[in-house]
């Protein structure tokens, strides 16, 4: 089995500001209510399945090719289906009338057909036991609430239209991406919602990716836009900045306001800011996570129960545990020292790539990044287990550059086992039981497998040699896909200026990680088999710029890299802060909060307890902590 990872841009909308235009007038001709009868061992087997589907939706391969992340569009599914509601007049609401194609075909709802798609079968699943709206709803809870968002209180109860002409609303009810503030306040009144409610409820644009397809506009609102957090607000203070300008992208006529780095603002978002009564929650959220997510989980809740309040029935928790244990597994780490074994087939012949590489196997595990590692050989949860040595890293002097092309330039997963293994029968590389074989391969090599093709399923995966029993990666260098092998945050330069290497690096080090905690897929994992990285798919944490790109970890004084976030099985949190910026010296600060160093080499700064003694050296200018607004998650 391969053990695949990925790392892509997400290319979806959660937008509760939509377009289109439709009319359509009726009153409800049904009971608002049903009888739900789910029992507890449905709902917590309901609440697995959810989560197993939010941890295998999108590859990033649907993700660069518009597809969406299916977590956050089944929250904007659930904003769309309530926020149909006349509080006053009693029609509207959560009552699941976007399962019909017309109204799927409106312009504030393109793309919803696809989580309705995926969340059919565990609606037949439960046989008639759970309406459509209250699975809709249910799932926008659990995600945000096992997501690093707040826990939200939820109950069953809402009632599915039978048909459109039973709630026939029309496209006109939901706010508009270029509506002013005076325009679409009264759209939220209609609901039943203050400033301050409105202020929090927007706050979903924490979540998603817009695309042209599905509205028009382009880019997302936050760096990590998988995870909930307090983000969005800490950009919306920045949207009147010089480095938020008015564009537009690929032909749309729709005008967004962009920052360099493609993370964007509506011209309604941008209302929060320039209007006084908002602004002033804007502040708070930018301010304190905790007071947005109390803030917005009662105005979810409050969205989520409109004209049904009354009528529903006991409340179910939204909160799945979550708790990676070692499931009695082999681990590689059972000496001191585990060895790197490398392989660059294709063009290599660039040796600073090399050098890179080289440099993060030996200096990786001298860093915060690996003493979280070890942790999964020092902790055992609640089982009992012997526990391993808590080794380090070294890659070996022995290793294989074949620039020949000696079997070719398109590759099978077969014969790339087949190709390392030979490797090792020849002697080039040794039998080693504590060693992991890494092969690199170049842009000009083609590479497929049972699960897809590099580039498009996937940039790096992790298995065993069938014969041998002897752990190996494969990581391909992504000249020509960086719009799915390059990190989410990662503009088009990395870290080093070499975004193809810093590509792989990220790729690389994913891949370690599961290899070395989860080498045969059953060594530490959760019960939906997800593993320390995937639990953490995406987020990186407090991140540090070069004039190039981002950072997080720096491996010695000149190589900073890119990592994924980690699950720690002590604290079962995610950890995301590695080697960080703790002291600047001789710098300033400017009014868009960014460090500029002195010009002189003698002026030094340090990062994880490493003194630099040149700016010169790491070429750093400018540092800028991108405020993600949260330092650990309680879930998934």
């Amino acid at each position: 089995m391969l053990y695949l990872l990925t790392l892509a841009a997400c290319a979806a909308a959660l937008c509760p500001f939509s377009n289109g235009r439709r009319d359509a007038t009726a009153e409800f001709e049904y009971d608002h209510f049903y009888n739900n009868t789910m029992d507890s061992a449905a709902w917590a087997t309901l609440r697995a399945d959810l989560n197993g589907l939010f941890s295998e939706y999108p590859t990033p391969f649907e993700l660069a090719n518009n597809s969406f992340p299916f977590g956050a569009t089944v929250v904007r599914l659930s904003w769309h289906d309530a926020g149909t509601a006349d509080v006053s007049a009693g029609t509207g609401g959560p009552h699941a009338v976007t399962r019909f194609q017309n109204v799927q075909s409106y312009g504030s709802n393109l793309g919803l057909y696809k989580a309705i798609n995926a969340l059919e079968p565990l609606y037949n699943k439960f046989n008639g036991s759970i309406s459509h709206a209250d699975l809709w709803s249910f799932a926008a809870a659990v995600f945000i609430s096992n997501n690093n968002g707040p826990e939200i209180k939820w109950r069953p109860g809402r009632a599915d239209a039978p048909s459109f002409a039973a709630d026939p609303i029309p496209d006109t009810l939901l706010p508009g991406a270029t509506q002013t503030a005076n325009e679409f306040r009264p759209i939220f009144q209609r609901m039943g919602f203050s400033d301050q409610e409105i202020v929090a409820l927007l706050g979903a644009h924490n979540l998603g990716w817009a695309v042209i397809a599905n509205s028009g506009y382009l880019g997302g609102w936050t760096t990590e836009p998988w995870w909930f957090s307090n983000q969005y607000y800490t950009r919306l203070l920045e949207v009147n900045t010089p480095f938020y300008t008015p564009t537009t992208n690929n032909g749309s006529t729709l005008l967004q306001w962009q920052d360099p780095n493609q993370f964007m603002m509506l011209p309604a978002d941008r209302e929060l800011v320039e209007d006084s009564s908002f602004n002033q929650y804007v502040q708070v959220y930018a301010a304190s996570k905790d007071e947005f997510y109390k803030d917005f989980a009662a105005a979810f809740q409050k969205l989520q129960e409109l004209n049904v309040a009354h009528g529903l029935g006991e409340y179910v928790s939204t909160i799945s545990p979550n708790v990676i244990e070692y499931q009695y597994g082999s681990r590689v780490l059972s000496s001191d020292v585990v060895t790197l074994y490398y392989i660059f087939y294709g063009d290599w012949n660039d040796p600073s790539q090399i050098a890179k590489l080289q440099q993060v196997g030996d200096g990786i595990s001298s860093t915060d990044y690996w003493t979280t590692i070890q942790a999964f050989f020092q902790f055992d949860g609640s089982k009992s287990t012997p526990l391993y040595a808590s080794g380090n890293l070294k890659v070996s002097s022995q290793q294989v550059i074949d620039t020949r092309y000696s079997i070719g330039r398109n590759l099978t997963g077969n014969a790339t086992e087949a190709y390392i293994l030979s490797q090792i029968q020849s002697g080039s590389l040794p039998n080693d039981p504590n060693g992991v074989y890494v092969f690199f391969f170049s842009d000009d090599v083609a590479q497929s497998s049972a699960q897809g093709t590099f580039c498009n399923q996937y940039c790096t995966y992790h298995d065993v040699l069938s014969t041998a029993q002897l752990p190996y990666i494969v990581v391909g260098r992504p000249d020509k896909c960086s719009a799915v092998c390059n990190n989410p945050v990662m503009p088009s330069d990395g870290p080093t200026g070499d975004v193809a290497i810093d590509s792989a690096i990220s790729a690389f080090t994913m891949s370690l990680v599961e290899t070395i905690t989860n080498p045969f897929g059953q060594a530490w994992v959760d019960v939906w088999n997800r593993t320390p990285i995937t639990m953490c798919y995406y987020n990186y944490g407090d991140t540090y710029e070069t004039e190039t790109g981002p950072f997080n970890l720096m491996i010695n004084e000149s190589l900073p890299i890119l990592v994924n976030a980690i699950w720690n099985p002590s604290t079962q949190k995610c950890v995301f802060s590695f080697n960080g910026i703790q002291d600047v010296y001789n710098s300033s600060v400017e009014d868009d909060g960014s460090i500029v160093f002195g010009n002189s080499p003698a002026y030094a700064w340090t990062i994880g307890g490493l003194t630099i003694a040149s700016v010169a050296a790491l070429g750093i200018t400018k540092i800028n902590q991108l405020r993600s607004g949260y330092k650990s998650v309680s879930g998934w």
